[in-house]
């Protein structure tokens, strides 16, 4: 077991999270629109969006970080209780991890459990019980009574996702966990909360752009762009009925993809991620495969690969997006993991001012 050894208590009938019709401004900006999303008890659910989209004002109105408005805000549920109603009952199931953890530098790990115990009214030994075993957990056991401004950054993270177990929640909210953990770390990361679903029922709600990593975790997605959800479902079934997929290789690649926008049967077209600039990613239909060569050749193309691309969560998320939101919108994907870390957690609110 990763958290504590007393047994939980029975959680309340209802989903896990939902979130109905939640709308939330800054200033004149609309940052969260009519959002709707439910997180089923024990399964993991991946938050997903651009830059700004919207997703850590979502959690941090769903951790009352944030209030909801009073007029026409919408509601928060967990386990069935508004958070408004019922703060004490409702917060003491959670456990999270914000972007912006920053532990107290003079305070050693341990100490930052015996205080977040005493918030929690939990007794001392029980405490340094389960601090003891989550420390072993996250492999910090060894730099228990370290200070903490020793740490690195993927230690402070692997910390603040250990202290997120301390209250033995049956939601944990983590948002972008990954960030600063070596491939080691993430691999760590996935295998802990794959533990904690399969044999305490927790579920998990996490924003992450590590598509890979969601893919391979989670049973359940959302996708939300500039504050309104695209799509929620579970992963297999939003991913493989997409439209059949081809990969093309051909030069001059510009002139390709100028003429492809002009031709209504191609219903998507994204940079295919290769990185040498000759390769595109298109949506069409089966039927219309045999008429890509013939059309591009007439329009001066050279042809190098025609092939059918298997889809994945990455491909189907970057068509969302460009559905949704145009090219210029699609072009910010390839931005995204070049941005420091600071611009990120507060990009969404710089939108707005």
């Amino acid at each position: 077991m990763i958290s504590s050894a007393d047994p939980p208590e029975a959680a309340p009938a209802g989903a896990a999270l939902q979130l109905e019709g939640v709308n939330y401004n800054f200033k004149s900006h609309q940052v969260l629109n009519s959002i709707r999303l439910e997180v089923r008890p024990g399964e993991i659910y991946g938050f997903l969006g651009l830059n700004g989209a919207g997703k850590t004002t979502a959690i941090r109105l769903i951790l009352g970080l944030l209030r909801l408005p009073a007029e026409n805000g919408g509601s928060i549920r967990i386990f069935g209780r508004l958070i408004g109603g019922h703060p004490i009952e409702v917060y003491r199931q959670i456990g999270f991890l914000m972007e912006t953890f920053a532990p107290f530098p003079y305070l050693s790990a341990a100490e930052h459990f015996f205080l977040q115990g005493r918030v929690l009214g939990l007794p001392r030994e029980t405490v340094r019980r389960r601090a003891e075993r989550l420390l072993q957990r996250v492999h910090l056991s060894d730099a228990a009574h370290k200070k903490t401004r020793k740490f690195s950054m993927g230690m402070r993270r692997r910390l603040g996702i250990a202290m997120a177990l301390l209250g033995s929640p049956r939601l944990l909210i983590l948002d972008e966990p990954a960030n600063g953990l070596d491939p080691q770390g993430i691999a760590d990361l996935r295998e802990l909360m794959q533990e904690l679903q399969r044999e305490e029922g927790v579920a998990v709600f996490f924003s992450s752009h590590l598509l890979g990593e969601v893919e391979q975790l989670c049973q359940r997605i959302g996708i939300i762009h500039e504050g309104r959800m695209l799509c929620e479902g579970e992963v297999a079934r939003l991913v493989r009925p997409e439209p059949f997929g081809v990969r093309l290789r051909a030069r001059p690649i510009d002139k390709a993809r100028q003429a492809l926008a002009g031709a209504a049967w191609v219903k998507g077209i994204q940079e295919a991620g290769r990185g040498d600039g000759t390769s595109l990613l298109l949506d069409l239909e089966k039927a219309d495969v045999p008429r890509l060569a013939p059309y591009l050749v007439a329009q001066g193309v050279e042809i190098h690969e025609i092939r059918r691309e298997e889809m994945t969560l990455e491909a189907f998320f970057k068509l969302k997006i460009q559905q949704a939101g145009g090219e210029a919108t699609a072009e910010r994907l390839s931005e995204e993991r070049t941005q420091p870390p600071r611009r990120q957690e507060r990009q969404e609110e710089e939108r707005g001012r």
